[in-house]
């Protein structure tokens, strides 16, 4: 499939439904399974400041709010997102804030961790979306990048059932070796890269009933026939594995420290 056919779907910062994007992104577990690994990963302490950027609806932004007692900001280039996540929590420990990653709009080392969790892959220019996040960084500040290897991508459900958007989905994520290449290049020291498995339980009725609402862009390319066909065989594995359907979703961590504090 051309990239170039359908990259507009992710061009435009208005494609997520903001009520969808929550329930699919934010479940009380996903939120807690992941929400961990950055508290631990990124060692973030309750007396730090924490940018979340590509928050979208702020699941992650709040749940590290709470878990840490830090104060944390979320920001994402969406209006739509950035206005559901004011609605979901107005705490005074976490502030939202409108914006686009390869522009911050904070001075230099203002924060003590960074987060971009499944975003660098939506962001046009990476590299200066990547020397954006070592600028506001502090001296002995952390990034951690949370990312998906393009081969995984193809696997996961459902995408693995469709094969035209299995490719699209891909295309979109960038290697794991060019991304370190990048962070590298940039400034930051690569410290630690960590690939968790979130093994996830299936409903067959939840997958279709977000491949037949649309749910994530690339769906709006199928077909009521594409969608039902592919539907068929999810059902056929569902079935034959006994409704014991799990995904095991490999996810890559990349921690990374300002190249400043290491020098000796």
């Amino acid at each position: 499939m051309r990239k170039d056919l359908v990259e507009p779907y992710w061009t435009q910062p208005e494609t997520y439904v903001p009520g969808h994007f929550d329930a699919s992104r934010y479940t009380k577990e996903n939120v807690s399974f992941w929400a961990s690994h950055f508290v631990r990963l990124a060692e973030i302490a309750p007396h730090q400041r924490v940018l979340d950027i590509g928050c979208g609806t702020g699941g992650f932004t709040i749940a590290i709010a709470q878990r840490t007692g830090g104060w944390t900001v979320g920001h994402d280039v969406s209006p739509a997102l950035i206005a559901y996540a004011r609605r979901k929590n107005g705490s005074h420990q976490v502030q939202w804030i409108l914006g686009d990653a390869e522009h911050l709009e904070f001075g230099d080392g203002c924060f003590d961790r960074l987060i971009m969790s499944l975003v660098i892959h939506q962001v046009p220019n990476r590299k200066r979306a990547l020397q954006e996040a070592y600028r506001v960084l502090k001296g002995s500040g952390v990034l951690i990048l949370r990312t998906i290897a393009p081969e995984e991508v193809a696997r996961r459900v459902p995408f693995r059932f469709f094969p035209r958007i299995a490719e699209l989905e891909s295309a979109r994520m960038p290697s794991i070796s060019e991304l370190s290449r990048v962070i590298r290049s940039v400034g930051f020291r690569l410290i630690q890269m960590k690939t968790i498995e979130r093994n996830l339980p299936l409903r067959l009725c939840k997958v279709a009933g977000s491949l037949r609402r649309r749910e994530r862009p690339s769906f709006q390319l199928l077909t009521e026939q594409d969608i039902e066909s592919g539907i068929h065989r999810m059902r056929e594995e569902w079935q034959a594995c006994g409704q014991n359907w799990v995904d095991p979703r490999p996810t890559v961590f990349m921690v990374a420290r300002k190249a400043s504090e290491t020098k000796t």
